[in-house]
């Protein structure tokens, strides 16, 4: 693979991005003092494709997170709810290669097996 480099970090050239990206802005999440990416990366869509047609597999999955943090994205989105918990697995496989103290993880859980009566 080819690479370029831009501005301390390593892009890939296969992507055919002709220009280098524009820099990620950082802002601070309310007063808890976390910095966070402006852009979040989201991972509802990560899980197992046989189960719907629109879900990206985990090899595509972990493409689209490392282009993320080439990027500059340090912020990244998941749940409990999301693929049935793969989305999360496939998180966290990512995040055993970059530096855990860089990136902010947010979440949110769902009762799964709820149910709902009608009122």
């Amino acid at each position: 693979m080819i690479k370029n480099q831009i501005k301390g970090r390593t892009v890939p050239i296969e992507y055919g991005h002709s220009k280098p990206a524009p820099k990620m802005r950082y802002v601070r999440l309310g007063n808890s003092g976390l910095k966070v990416s402006r852009l979040i990366m989201g991972t509802a869509t990560y899980g197992i494709k046989s189960d719907v047609a629109w879900r990206v597999e985990e090899e595509e999955a972990l493409k689209h997170l490392q282009r993320a943090w080439e990027l500059g994205f340090i912020t990244f989105d998941t749940s409990n709810f999301y693929c049935n918990g793969v989305s999360e697995e496939i998180l966290g496989k990512f995040l055993k290669a970059v530096p855990r103290e860089a990136v902010v993880v947010m979440t949110k859980v769902a009762a799964l097996n709820i149910q709902l009566h009608p009122v």
